[in-house]
């Protein structure tokens, strides 16, 4: 039987497997009771999936329309901020002009994961907790977004990975974070 251990469990382990009056110096145990298995380490992932069905042209155009106000208010704000700071620096409105116009056709040119009546947008999220008795510690999360047509050919993907070494921050959070019943939620819109 797997069992998870708990933060408790690792503390007795690790103040066993690294109190020097434990072992000898070549290496054998000779402290009190059974010898700790200081090889042992906690693992534990799950796994998040989710599955936007665009079943109707509404749920369609609600979705495009949301994408469409979220980047040009992105949009707006950064012409706003580039424009502040251009003029600060360069008070010519030439100036100010043509970097905002670059700045908005350096935007068009990004890739929008719009959809059509029928497509489906997937979502996973991979979630993983590693931590041993010497102490080391380490919780990734990989997130992947799919966008597939009707015809089951991507048209859309993107990942991002992050990966921290925890061995100074509170383990148990990212424990749990990664703990858990690994689950696959369908929505219809």
């Amino acid at each position: 039987m797997l069992k998870v251990l708990n933060f408790r469990d690792i503390e007795v382990l690790k103040n066993e497997c690294n109190r020097i009056s434990n072992w000898t110096d070549g290496g054998r145990w000779m402290g009190t009771g059974k010898e700790p298995r200081c090889s042992i380490s906690n693992n534990v992932g799950v796994t998040h999936e989710y599955l936007l069905e665009f079943h109707t042209d509404e749920a369609v155009l609600k979705w495009n329309k949301l994408l469409d106000d979220n980047i040009r208010f992105a949009g707006h704000a950064i012409t706003v901020l580039i424009s502040a700071l251009t003029s600060f620096y360069n008070p010519k409105i030439a100036a100010v002009i043509a970097i905002a116009i670059g700045k908005d056709e350096l935007q068009a040119a990004v890739k929008v994961p719009k959809v059509l009546k029928g497509w489906e947008l997937k979502i996973r999220i991979f979630r993983k907790y590693l931590h041993d008795v010497v102490g080391n510690s380490q919780y990734t999360e990989k997130v992947i977004i799919e966008i597939v047509n009707i015809s089951g050919v991507t048209q859309f993907f993107a990942t991002h990975n992050n990966k921290y070494n925890l061995n100074e921050l509170n383990n148990e959070l990212f424990l749990n974070l990664a703990s858990g019943s690994s689950f696959k939620k369908r929505f219809s819109l």
